[in-house]
């Protein structure tokens, strides 16, 4: 039996896919929490709420299934966007501290994963723990 990779290969459809989702994910949040009047705050947990259940099922499969990690990519950048807008204007913070939160938030998750799995691999990922180490860094740094 092979180990399945659960992750997609970073190559340049990857890039485009990746930008057209981080943009769908700009344009989301703005929609939910300014067009539609939600706030940051509802939308962020909207999105939140979207993003733990994608990320529930992602995790519960064996090997990379495009639709569900593109899905929960998207999930993601939703909430990011709402959050970092949510740093920046509500708590008032800025998009520089909010930016030093974050950077330090994946330093901390990155230091963590290369201690309990012995390195740090993003394009090679087989394993439930390493998978979940993968989401937190990624979700940690799209903001």
């Amino acid at each position: 039996m092979s180990i399945r990779n659960r992750v997609p290969h970073i190559i340049f459809l990857y890039w485009v896919i990746k930008i057209a989702s981080t943009t769908l994910g700009e344009t989301g949040a703005d929609m939910f929490s300014m067009t539609f009047n939600l706030g940051y705050w509802e939308t962020i947990m909207i999105f939140m709420s979207l993003f733990l259940i994608l990320l529930t099922i992602k995790l519960s499969l064996k090997g990379y299934h495009p639709w569900m990690y593109w899905l929960t990519f998207t999930a993601s950048a939703i909430v990011g966007t709402a959050m970092s807008d949510f740093i920046d204007r509500t708590l008032k913070l800025g998009y520089t501290r909010g930016s030093l939160i974050l950077i330090a938030i994946l330093l901390i998750v990155l230091a963590t994963w290369h201690k309990k799995e012995k390195s740090i691999n993003v394009e090679y990922i087989t394993t439930f723990k390493a998978e979940s180490f993968y989401w937190m860094a990624f979700y940690s740094q799209i903001h």
